[in-house]
């Protein structure tokens, strides 16, 4: 039953597979929830696992955009919003309102993530691996970062009560910081796609192109 449910990549070469074809849906917004879209991905894989020809495809486009300092997000995010250029220049207005959180945020949430990532990086373990190391890694580190910030907040304000809640402002902006930083990357990323198309627009155009014939292969 927990079989029916994943995907079994096999290799490191099918896990790339994977995540390409999970990048493609994610930004091909066909309106899938993300039940959907997982069971999606998995019979398309499952379907597909061995067409080297396919997974060669993928790895031209991915490679190619890759060259020219490309993602495939900020690839899709310019050619579906290139229309509404309000959403690029109000992006940053709005980071730069949640800053002083994301940087609370950031700060109190920083060795406890960064720690758990560090060690599965060290370790160079399967790529399939790396989740449960940081998982178990992070067993350790979030009780202890809860429990400095606690004390932290005591030591500020000398009341359990103002502890409490400054332990859950911190939580929250944990949060805050996690949206902010997910936010600038794919603004970033969106604003490479947008002074690539205007610099480079026959480029633009030949990977407009193949990833046009990947997704109508994905969703024939």
């Amino acid at each position: 039953k927990v079989s029916a449910c994943c995907i079994d990549a096999g290799s490191e070469e099918g896990e790339t597979f994977v995540n390409q074809t999970e990048t493609l849906i994610r930004n091909s917004r066909p309106g899938f929830t993300n039940k959907k879209a997982y069971f999606f991905v998995k019979e398309f894989v499952v379907q597909n696992l061995l067409n080297d020809d396919l997974k060669n495809r993928f790895d031209e486009y991915f490679t190619a955009i890759q060259k020219a300092g490309l993602t495939d997000t900020g690839f899709s995010f310019q050619s579906n919003y290139a229309r509404n250029p309000n959403v690029f220049y109000l992006t940053p207005l709005i980071l730069l309102v949640i800053s002083p959180l994301f940087l609370i945020g950031y700060v109190f949430w920083f060795l406890p993530c960064w720690l758990p990532w560090l060690l599965a990086k060290k370790m160079k373990v399967y790529v399939g691996y790396e989740s449960n190391i940081k998982m178990l890694t992070g067993l350790f580190t979030f009780p202890l970062a809860l429990w400095a910030g606690w004390k932290v907040a005591f030591w500020l304000f000398e009341s359990h009560l103002w502890a409490w809640v400054a332990l859950a402002v911190f939580v929250l902006c944990g949060y805050v910081a996690e949206a902010f930083m997910d936010i600038a990357t794919r603004w970033w990323e969106w604003r490479a796609a947008r002074v690539f198309q205007k610099q480079n627009p026959m480029e633009w155009r030949q990977f407009a192109d193949k990833r046009e014939e990947i997704m109508k292969e994905i969703h024939a």
